[in-house]
């Protein structure tokens, strides 16, 4: 990738997480309704796919900017191992909270793809458990990267 891309890439970056960070004061403050912009964010940043010459192709920011960013896991329990920190595709990978059966990337995408992140589908969401909240996994999800990525942008918090 040249520097004029990585430039270009590296201000949307900024961008997504100045958004990020707003939209966790405001989910903060109870307007919950702004998890569906901090999901577009995520997306952007995390898990965005595109589909070019038939296939799916990954064009998510963070694994071309920062291949070696790892993130801490987002179990809860105080086993000494779950502190360790995962590369951003495993982390991706791990379920999204306790007792689903969707990963982190796809509670991300179908967010965004069907609850009103990026698109509506007006048929249920599926996958996300009835009386579940998804607001509260997006932002739980967004305060954990946040951190990491000022840190990884020189940004001081």
């Amino acid at each position: 990738m040249d520097d004029l891309s990585k430039k270009v890439l590296k201000q949307y970056t900024l961008d997504a997480a100045s958004i990020l960070k707003q939209s966790i004061l405001l989910m903060e403050s109870g307007q919950l309704s702004f998890y569906r912009v901090a999901a577009a964010q995520l997306r952007i940043l995390l898990c965005d796919t595109t589909f070019r010459h038939d296939r799916v192709e990954d064009i998510a920011i963070l694994p071309i900017l920062f291949p070696e960013m790892k993130l801490p896991p987002l179990d809860d329990s105080n086993n000494p191992e779950s502190s360790k920190s995962l590369p951003l595709t495993d982390w991706l990978q791990q379920p999204a909270g306790q007792g689903l059966k969707l990963t982190v990337r796809q509670m991300i995408r179908r967010i965004c793809d069907v609850d009103g992140g990026a698109h509506v589908d007006p048929k249920p969401v599926k996958g996300i458990p009835a009386g579940s909240d998804p607001a509260m996994w997006i932002l739980r999800i967004a305060k954990l990267l946040l951190p990491e990525l000022e840190k990884a942008l020189g940004i001081q918090p």
